[in-house]
């Protein structure tokens, strides 16, 4: 009976959380690029200034 009901849980559990990090994965990920463009923009001044 326990492997039964751990079978339900996991077929439950595991297309649920595959859908929500897809769905994560797409709010963030424009802002993830914003986000390292800034820190390349940032570093390559901060780069520039050090090197005279």
């Amino acid at each position: 009976m326990a492997e039964a009901l751990l079978t339900l849980v996991t077929l439950i559990v595991v297309p649920v959380m595959y859908f929500g990090m897809k769905w994560i994965t797409k709010r963030t990920g424009r802002l993830f690029k914003e986000q390292q463009q800034y820190l390349s923009a940032l570093n390559g001044f901060i780069e520039e200034s050090l090197s005279g």
